[in-house]
């Protein structure tokens, strides 16, 4: 028989109201709500959300035993609710009994052996995208490097894909992904009314399904490219046979796509930011691209070599994770840490918590690099460090990601410097995290 949860032994987090709990603290200043639990002492403390109770895990330690045990702690709760409805049922969210089967089809996918052909295309979707920035004039910073991150994604796979279908696609998944969230916030029957956000919503991500579909067809009928879409469709399990349906390799193409245009963009966006009020971070980072590339654009085999510019990536994955609030779904009566859970609890576990726990991270509010001076990808820091999670439910593109992310950064760099209009840089709710009011002016290095 289950025990019942002792909710006195659970301390509510600070700021809740009542009726909606800690719903306007999260609108107001998500980040610096986070912060607040970063100095917790407590294990694990619980938020309310109009009707809706979580339970935030704060201590490191605990939140990784969570995340290596993802049959009793699966993927669920308000967001993979929300995220299944739009991505489908995908590697990323699909639940624990589905997992297994479709990261073995899919690793081949992620292997380093595609690192080199995703570099090459990064190159030159960065020189497409960029190709308007004109010597100190403004850019739209966010914009451009959605446009990069999503188009080198999607020619990795769907390289016959127009430049029409590609910028349609980019907004959509913008609409869908910050739909999603506020969807998660908002309590029935608000999150289904026909007001203008819902709409566009469903919309964005009615034609985003509509596409991915559509491609998987006329793969099937005409034969494909050399792309991820083909591969999927030759793809078996080595275990048991089986291959994917039509709405399995929809529902891959749709969550790599989400999280490889929408999140890189992101950390590229956050990187030049901080870089602009960190002058000398700045300098450190083109005397390393002047000294590894000099006039030339960097290939995957300079990667290890562009070692301070891996630290600034991760620096700035540490500061702004763009997976920094997530849930799962207790599958049968547990433990965790102290306390026990039955069945059907929703627990909350962020990423930005434990990245700014002042216990596992000095001085957590200063963008510093050097930080990781001896561990530029930040593995030695496992439990402390997650920004593409842990366990068996890892990021399974963070290969490919940090990838894009340093390579993009250093093109660009190496021939453009620049900066922000605006210190007062505010994030948006919504995943990923998003820096909203972001201007920034290009100044020509090189040609």
């Amino acid at each position: 028989m289950s025990r019942p949860l002792a909710e006195p032994a659970i301390t509510d987090a600070p700021g809740a109201v009542p009726v909606l709990g800690h719903l306007v603290s999260l609108i107001r200043n998500p980040l610096g709500f986070l912060r607040t639990l970063s100095h917790s002492t407590e294990e694990i403390v619980r938020i309310r959300i109009g009707p809706w109770k979580g339970y935030v895990v704060c201590d490191p330690d605990v939140t990784y035993h969570m995340l290596l045990d993802d049959s009793t702690f699966d993927k669920g709760g308000p967001i993979f609710k929300n995220m299944r409805e739009v991505l489908g049922n995908g590697v990323a969210v699909c639940p624990h009994s589905d997992h297994r089967r479709q990261r073995r089809m899919l690793q081949p996918v992620f292997g380093k052996s595609n690192h080199a052909r995703f570099a090459s295309v990064i190159g030159t979707e960065i020189d497409t995208v960029i190709s308007h920035w004109q010597n100190g004039l403004p850019v739209d910073i966010m914009s451009d490097m959605r446009d990069v991150s999503a188009r080198s994604v999607v020619r990795l796979m769907i390289s016959g894909l127009s430049d029409d279908a590609i910028v349609q696609a980019v907004k959509d998944v913008e609409v869908s992904m910050g739909g999603m969230f506020w969807r998660i916030l908002l309590p029935p029957p608000f999150d289904i009314l026909p007001i203008p956000g819902n709409i566009r919503y469903k919309n964005a991500s009615s034609r985003l399904r509509q596409l991915f579909r559509r491609t998987v067809g006329e793969y099937r009928m005409n034969g494909g490219e050399d792309d991820l879409v083909s591969y999927l469709i030759r793809a078996s399990d080595e275990e048991d046979g089986t291959t994917l349906s039509d709405e399995e390799i929809s529902a891959q193409i749709f969550t790599v796509f989400a999280a490889g245009a929408d999140t890189t963009g992101h950390t590229l966006g956050w990187a030049f930011h901080l870089l602009s009020q960190h002058p000398a971070v700045l300098k450190r980072v083109q005397a390393e691209l002047d000294a590894v590339l000099g006039d030339r654009l960097p290939t995957v085999e300079d990667l290890q070599e562009l070692t301070y510019t891996t630290q600034v990536v991760t620096e700035v994955m540490r500061l702004y994770p763009t997976a920094w609030f997530l849930t799962r779904t207790v599958m049968q009566d547990s433990s965790l840490g102290q306390h026990f859970f039955p069945a059907g609890t929703d627990i909350v576990f962020s990423p930005y918590l434990l990245h700014h726990r002042p216990d596992s991270h000095e001085d957590p509010e200063t963008f510093n690099p050097d930080r990781w001076e001896s561990d530029p990808q930040g593995q030695r820091h496992r439990i402390s460090m997650i920004p593409f999670g842990a366990g068996p439910r890892k990021c399974l593109g963070e290969g490919l990601g940090r990838v894009q992310s340093v390579l993009s950064l250093a093109t660009i760099l190496s021939k453009w410097e620049l900066k922000s209009e605006s210190d007062d840089i505010k994030s948006g709710l919504r995943l990923p995290l998003t820096p909203l009011g972001l201007s920034m002016r290009a100044f020509k290095r090189r040609s």
